[in-house]
């Protein structure tokens, strides 16, 4: 790991680097461009170096210098692969380009490493079978481990890196430039060693029939998964004390990333495929399945002896998650019996589950949902509500339906299993998709409707407070858009009872005392949130409307849009200050819900209160003139919204939001400090141009919505002004 505070001048020359490789993967960008082999030794030098900083003597330079000049290492660090993504993006990509250099080269150090680090365990496993106990700490046994541990460290992440992409909003694909090179070298493959390579991850590759002539692509990856099975077999083996969490991390990472390209490889992704990789990793192919259930067992292992370990937990967890993000594979995973051992232990809390942090236990909960739910065949069905979904749900009611749960709901214990069941419902909530949103929809509202009386136990508890809104949040992004008009208003009535406790719960309780503050500024963070995806329902409107409800008056309503809008308003405004709007995140969550607000509910805000409806409008004033682009931008479009309601609906519009209008527009004109000035703006507003075109539109709305008082303003203006010329111009101008 890499120490955030590192010397300046060790910065400096770290930035330095890292624009060279940025200008150097630029040009091999570009490479078409260039005689053939132009680039190749230089970027062969390139990859030889950085690999050299980073492995040990002999093959490396690192360690060289003398341990007394080493600083002792800040507690501050974090993880290699973030601290330098940006070098090992650049890094990947110049293997990319030299693939025959790099990936034999690579292979051929990983699979040295992965052998003499399996020959260290095996002789720690000596050790104990003669009684001697492990003599791990004797210095130079010590030092070989560090040294090894750092080399497969950073060999991974090299691998990975040069393997794979992270991929976000895309379908996930193999590099076409691996591809490429395991067709290249297509003909000189044994397409048999290469699935035994595949099949037998355990095994040393070495002792495999033409294991030389295996895919390279898949000889890299299959290193990878060697050390993969000799960490977990170390696990079994009671040789956790000599891994290394650094090391056991990585592995999963590079898991994860690796995974979602190559494991059920589906070839229609492909103008092109490689033979080899397809047979190996393909869809439905035995190698796949194999390595599924390796992926599994290992989930099972780590969690089992890294349950101490936050970050190695995690790591493995998000892997699981990744597993299960496609239905092919989800197939593969519901075979294995290790799956729904995974599924009984967190049902039933034992261990290593009953040692993992609630965060965890809810990553673990949303792959098993993703799994379990994805295959529809009745016999996993049946199995998945049995086994997931029944054991969370009798857990919860046997916890409040307990003699005096509200007198026990105090203490630590009862408290700590009751944010973990809220971390774990959230957790279905997160597996849920298109297809199985209604049926988990319906098994969570019961959840929902409970959460309502467990705000009033737990109104002192911020914990518990965040853990249900934080659920209700999670329900309303993922499930609402999919939701029927029916299960939409249980959920809009569900949601405006828990405004409304939350609010009994806290009349009077706003304090500035430390912890407090940041606990209420979390609150409302989160209520903010919560009315924000209530109100852009999509149809939300249409839903209470006439043709919805049947009847003009939307008797038939349990509960409509504008009460949910109201009562949220008078939560939420209240309570922001200056203050408040200095935190970004909370600043941006207000202002975005005002705008949904302004635009959808312009009548309701016509006829709020006149504190509240003054609080709101100078809330939208000062995000125009005094924060950045975008709030200014979203302030500017609820001006619009509001006099676009007061142009169209003149009649409905209250003389508050009238006379607010008229003030807007008169704060608009030259000379005033709302468009044309700004108080912290180095341009007028309305000149500035990521803001031109919606201040326009405001303006002009505006001037729709206030002609006599605009022609007033007008007149005084030009009768303010001395000289002849000018006042003509701005007659002209007026005028267009």
């Amino acid at each position: 790991m890499i120490n955030v505070k590192m010397h300046k001048e060790d910065q400096q020359f770290m930035e330095a680097f890292s624009k060279l490789l940025d200008c150097w993967t630029t040009l091999l960008s570009r490479v078409e461009s260039y005689p053939q082999n132009f680039f190749q030794q230089h970027a062969n030098q390139i990859f030889n170096t950085y690999l050299q900083c980073h492995l040990s003597v002999p093959e490396g330079t690192r360690n060289q210098e003398s341990s007394e000049d080493e600083e002792e290492i800040d507690e501050l660090v974090e993880e290699d692969r973030v601290a330098f993504d940006d070098q090992l993006l650049s890094i990947g990509a110049i293997s990319r380009q030299i693939t025959e250099h790099s990936i034999p080269l690579v292979t051929r150090l990983l699979e040295d490493r992965v052998t003499k680090f399996h020959s260290i365990l095996h002789q720690y496993q000596q050790q104990m079978v003669q009684g001697g106990g492990l003599n791990h700490n004797a210095d130079i046994q010590s030092k070989i481990l560090t040294n090894l541990y750092e080399d497969l460290h950073w060999l991974i992440l090299i691998s990975g890196y040069m393997l794979a992409d992270q991929h976000k909003g895309e379908v996930p694909c193999i590099p076409r430039e691996i591809i490429a090179h395991s067709m290249k070298k297509s003909q000189g493959v044994n397409l048999e060693a290469t699935q035994r390579l595949v099949s037998s991850p355990g095994d040393d590759p070495a002792s495999l029939p033409g294991y030389e002539q295996a895919d390279e692509v898949i000889r890299l990856s299959s290193s990878v998964l060697r050390l993969s099975e000799v960490e977990r077999y170390a696990g079994e083996a009671k040789l956790t004390i000599v891994l290394s969490p650094q090391v056991a991390s990585t592995v999963v990472w590079f898991m994860h990333r690796w995974l979602v390209s190559y494991l059920q490889l589906n070839e229609k992704n492909y103008t092109e495929c490689s033979l080899a990789l397809l047979m190996s990793l393909g869809h439905h192919s035995e190698g796949a399945q194999l390595v599924t259930r390796c992926l599994v067992q290992k989930v099972a292992s780590n969690l089992a002896i890294w349950s101490s370990e936050e970050a190695v937990a995690k790591e493995t967890a998000s892997m699981f998650v990744a597993l299960v993000q496609k239905t092919d594979r989800c197939t593969a995973v519901v075979k294995e019996t290790t799956f729904w051992e995974l599924a009984k232990h967190l049902s039933h809390n034992q261990p290593p589950f009953d040692l993992l942090s609630s965060e965890i236990q809810h990553l673990i909960m949303k792959a098993l949902v993703l799994g379990g739910s994805s295959v529809s065949t009745q016999e996993i069905k049946g199995r998945f509500s049995k086994e997931i979904l029944q054991p969370l749900q009798e857990h919860f009611k046997s916890l409040i339906q307990q003699e005096n749960f509200v007198r026990k709901s105090q203490e630590q214990d009862v408290k700590s299993t009751m944010l973990t069941l809220l971390w774990l419902v959230r957790g279905v909530v997160e597996g849920s998709s298109v297809t199985t949103n209604s049926d988990l929809y319906q098994f969570t509202l019961p959840f929902l409707t409970e959460s309502v009386a467990l705000m009033k136990v737990y109104q002192n508890c911020p914990d518990v407070v965040e853990g249900i809104f934080l659920l209700h949040v999670e329900v309303c992004m993922r499930m609402l858009s999919f939701l029927n008009e029916q299960n939409t208003l249980k959920l809009f009535e569900v949601s405006l009872a828990l405004l409304r406790m939350y609010t009994e719960c806290n009349l009077g309780k706003r304090t500035r005392e430390g912890g407090a503050e940041e606990d209420q500024y979390q609150d409302i963070s989160l209520i903010m949130q919560l009315l924000t995806h209530l109100i852009s329902k999509d149809l939300v409107d249409y839903i209470f409307s006439e043709e919805a409800t049947g009847v003009g008056d939307h008797q038939n309503a349990v509960v409509s849009a504008g009460e949910i809008v109201l009562l949220g308003l008078n939560i939420v405004v209240p309570l922001i200050d200056a203050e408040i709007l200095k935190l970004p995140n909370l600043c941006s969550q207000y202002y975005e819900l005002i705008t949904f607000v302004t635009e959808f509910n312009a009548e309701k805000v016509s006829n709020l209160p006149e504190a509240l409806f003054r609080s709101l409008l100078g809330s939208i004033e000062l995000g125009v003139t005094d924060f950045s682009v975008d709030i200014a931008k979203m302030c500017l479009e609820s001006v619009t919204s509001l006099a676009t309601f007061c142009i169209k609906t003149r009649d409905k519009a209250s003389q508050a939001l009238l006379a607010a209008m008229e003030h807007f527009l008169k704060k608009s004109m030259p000379g005033a400090n709302l468009l044309t000035c700004g108080s912290r703006c180095n341009v007028p507003r309305i000149f500035d141009l990521d803001l031109s075109s919606v201040a326009s539109e405001a303006l002009y709305v505006l001037i729709a919505c206030n002609k006599d008082k605009y022609s007033i303003l007008v007149n005084t203006i030009l009768n303010s002004q001395s000289e002849p010329a000018v006042c003509q111009r701005l007659i002209e101008a007026f005028k267009n």
